[in-house]
């Protein structure tokens, strides 16, 4: 009897230093019977394994020991023993209901670090994205591409815990909890130290390459065969090794700028080349001015830097391991361009130069030439059909059209230009005012017209000397579109006296070959196939 009462004494001794108050106690007890049974158990071992120990240790110290004395000594270690194992028992509870806690509190941080995480990663990538001229450094793509890993293991590791919220008390609080909980732990670490590595005031962006082709969207060509041809050509010259540079000329008005910008969007073209580069080398421009157009093109900077020789060095290192094509348009005279910063790096890199005038060509040492015929009566009048539109087809109106197509020339920008003039004209009357106009080209005002008038007048300026001069104006006394006989058309001036210079006819005509020459260089006068017609 005294021994259930000491025990009983120590339990309630227990009860009492225990850091948990009733209600926990009694959320331990609803859930589970594993507290009480296991202290049940634990109590029976030590009351037996204890008295017989002090049993026996009494025993031996004093033979002469009562049984009474024997059962007070047991009951005492037995209440002694039982003390410290039930400290121990609520330890190891207390230690269960902390993981509890830990894994609410961890799972609460990770959803926190995490939600921060990838606001910090959206913000990164809408800084990145706001300038289409750069691109995420490769250091800020890796860090976007360990958020993407780490999202997915923040998703698993939040599926595991709400599936451990549906078990029982004792299932979520096994051995596996405390694991789990520190896995919890350790992904808030990462998360948090990816969240420091992402701060703004790193640089998450730099300058993207310049594009292998900047498109220009050039209309199509397939309605100008004469356009169409010349960019078939020179697709043949391209794709052959042995050929550099190629030039292409042909009178104002004739479609050589749209040649040049079809080469810049061919698809053919973006896959033979590293990068294409075009620029425009206007009658104003210059060595400096054609260097900064390339130098942009090629995301160069140039600024504060004002020796042109400085410059072309960039340039060239800058393209001496690439294929480029440099097409230059509108070259109105010959210019170096090792100067620029172009040289023969051996990468079979190409230059396309168009120009108004063959001999800029031929000075520029190109290796083909390429002239862009006018187009056929048959191919003008279906563009100027198609430009005009459905007003072709109104009553009297198409003799009418056929007359104006015979005043463009052939050459498909002023065909253009006019078809748009008439396109706004409604009846015959307009029509047939409009075709009076047109035969006035002074007093004309079509959009176009004074670009080739002005053309006209540069070429005529240009040339050398009265004689030539006077020997293109001979040519407005030979009816229109007629075709004129070289030979018939040097015995015209020598006889006119134009000559004169000359001492015999073998000289005159030899002379006479120079300035017709001359001429068609400046495409004041045009060939045609008929081998002895100019």
């Amino acid at each position: 009897m005294e021994v259930v009462e000491t025990f009983e004494n120590v339990l309630r001794f227990m009860k009492a230093s225990s850091p948990f108050n009733d209600h926990s106690v009694h959320e331990l007890h609803r859930d589970s019977d594993f507290a009480a049974v296991h202290v049940q158990n634990v109590s029976l071992e030590l009351i037996n394994d204890a008295s017989l120990s002090c049993i026996y240790s009494v025993a031996v110290s004093d033979p002469a020991s009562s049984k009474s004395d024997m059962v007070e000594a047991a009951a005492t270690a037995a209440a002694v023993e039982a003390y410290r194992d039930g400290k121990s028992l609520i330890a190891y509870v207390g230690r269960k209901i902390n993981c509890a806690n830990d894994l609410e509190k961890n799972f609460r941080r990770l959803t926190e670090e995490a939600e921060k995480l990838f606001a910090r990663r959206d913000d990164v990538e809408a800084e990145a994205n706001k300038d289409k001229t750069k691109k995420k450094t490769k250091e800020c793509e890796a860090w976007i591409g360990r958020i993407k890993n780490v999202e997915n293991e923040v998703q698993e590791l939040e599926n595991e815990f709400r599936k451990r919220r549906k078990r029982s008390w004792k299932q979520r609080h096994s051995l596996s909890a405390p694991n789990f909980s520190k896995r919890l732990a350790e992904k808030c670490e990462e998360l948090h130290s990816l969240w420091a590595e992402g701060g703004l005031e790193t640089e998450a962006v730099v300058e993207r390459p310049p594009e292998p082709v900047r498109l220009m969207h050039a209309p199509k060509t397939e309605d100008k065969p004469s356009i169409h041809c010349a960019v078939e050509e020179i697709l043949g010259y391209l794709r052959d090794c042995s050929v550099k540079r190629i030039g292409l000329w042909g009178t104002v008005g004739i479609g050589k700028t749209t040649i040049m910008h079809n080469l810049n969007d061919d698809e053919e073209i973006g896959k033979m080349f590293d990068i294409v580069i075009s620029a425009s080398v206007s009658k104003e421009s210059s060595i400096e001015k054609l260097q900064k157009a390339i130098a942009q093109r090629l995301k160069l900077s140039t600024e504060g830097i004002g020796d042109p020789h400085e410059i072309s060095w960039r340039i060239s290192k800058e393209l001496e391991n690439k294929r480029y094509l440099l097409l230059l348009d509108e070259v109105w005279s010959v210019f170096d361009l090792q100067a620029v910063g172009l040289h023969d790096n051996n990468q079979d890199s190409k230059v396309v130069l168009a120009s108004r005038y063959q001999h800029v060509c031929s000075d520029m040492e190109v290796d083909e030439l390429v002239n862009v015929k006018r187009l056929s009566e048959a191919d003008a009048w279906k563009m100027f059909r198609e430009k005009v539109g459905r007003n072709i087809n109104l009553p009297g109106v198409e003799p009418l059209g056929h007359l104006v197509v015979t005043e463009c020339a052939g050459l498909p920008l002023l065909i253009d230009r006019v078809a748009r003039y008439f396109r706004k004209k409604d009846n015959i009357n307009l029509w047939r005012d409009g075709l009076r106009s047109l035969r006035k080209w002074p007093s004309v005002k079509i959009q176009g017209m004074d670009e080739v008038l002005e053309f006209l007048k540069f070429c005529y300026d240009k040339l050398d000397d009265e004689g030539q001069k006077i020997c293109f104006l001979y040519g407005a006394l030979f009816p229109e579109d007629s075709d004129v006989y070289i030979d018939y058309l040097l015995e015209c001036w020598r006889a006119e006296g134009f000559l004169s210079d000359a001492v015999d006819f073998t000289e005159a005509r030899d002379r006479g070959h120079g300035i017709l020459h001359e001429l068609i260089d400046v495409s004041l006068l045009e060939k045609v196939k008929k081998s002895k017609a100019c």
